[in-house]
């Protein structure tokens, strides 16, 4: 993209039913404020009164909450929103200035910014309910420290507040989906080896679907997002993991962001079986924010990917934590 005019939305290809529920969708310009202005691509879905922004992780773009966000609005309570973040999907890859590259120009604060900048878009400036998971629960802190008054409670899934070094084993798969960018194939069977343990990945798929079992049904459903989508360019992959790795929220703001959310207004979801966060992060994320502020949950046995592994227990946990707090922000 050479200017900085709105691009002509995508066509979006049939076979998801969640499209049922589109309301609206569009791109906005942001990163103004900072320097870097791009174009962010938006989808929101249903017409209910309960706000939910979903931020996705590193890598992939809003398709990943489109099975939760589907949940939701099937219920006819919710409105959410989903958006790809610079550099993946349909947002620009980098920003259109003087800038050579958003690959080493991202950070979890910029992006957090161009997100409060769509709530504003969208005129969502209270009693909005955060939900990201890895890199997206980073920019989630960020975002909540950047506009706590917007929030109403927050969902913290596998992430990090910084400081901490990724497992060896996280480290060696991401570097083996990289050198596999080429085939879509390949590099999909090496994000289910990272994100799912090898047992749950040979279990029977979900009933109704025609996969073999767990590991060919997620393998499917990401190949079937590739028709609307981009490919995520290496050095937007690259501008992530540095990101990723700069990131940092001290002790003191943690605190600070837990007196922001009192009455356990903050969930805090990790699973054991993580080969690219440490759980542990997830628990000193808890510990920080403080007992008034934050409910830690573990699910035993499951791997980075807590919504996609088990989605069932993910969103009733999910729904009775947002409609515990639906009222207070």
């Amino acid at each position: 993209m050479s200017s900085l005019d709105e691009p002509s939305l995508p066509k979006l290809k049939p076979g998801f039913s969640v499209h049922e529920y589109l309301e609206k969708r569009g791109f906005l310009l942001a990163g103004k404020d900072y320097g870097c202005p791009g174009n962010l691509y938006y989808e929101v879905y249903g017409t209910g009164k309960t706000k939910v922004l979903f931020i996705s992780g590193m890598g992939v773009d809003r398709q990943l909450w489109q099975h939760s966000a589907e949940h939701l609005v099937t219920t006819g309570d919710y409105q959410a929103c989903l958006f790809d973040l610079r550099g993946t999907g349909y947002s620009d890859v980098r920003g259109l200035t003087k800038e050579p590259s958003w690959t080493f120009y991202s950070t979890t604060a910029k992006l957090a910014s161009d997100a409060n900048e769509l709530l504003n878009h969208l005129g969502w400036t209270s009693g909005v309910n955060l939900v990201g998971v890895s890199m997206g629960g980073m920019i989630g802190l960020e975002l909540a420290l950047l506009a706590p008054s917007k929030f109403s409670t927050l969902t913290l899934c596998s992430t990090k507040s910084g400081l901490f070094f990724p497992p060896a084993m996280g480290i060696f798969y991401t570097l083996k989906a990289v050198l596999n960018a080429s085939n879509p194939r390949k590099r999909l069977e090496v994000n289910a080896d990272t994100l799912y343990p090898k047992e749950w990945q040979y279990l029977p798929a979900p009933e109704g679907s025609d996969a073999p079992n767990n590991r060919e049904f997620v393998i499917r459903r990401s190949l079937q997002y590739l028709e609307n989508t981009r490919p995520v360019s290496f050095g937007t992959f690259v501008g992530q993991v540095f990101a990723v790795f700069r990131h940092y929220i001290s002790k003191e703001k943690l605190k600070q962001l837990g007196s922001f959310f009192p009455d356990k207004r903050i969930l805090v979801v990790v699973g054991t079986w993580d080969l690219l966060i440490n759980p542990q992060n997830s628990h000193y994320i808890h510990n920080c924010l403080g007992e008034d502020s934050s409910h830690l949950h573990v699910f035993e046995g499951v791997g980075h990917a807590v919504p996609g592994q088990e989605p069932e227990k993910f969103h009733k946990l999910l729904v009775k934590h947002i409609n515990s707090h639906s009222h207070q922000s």
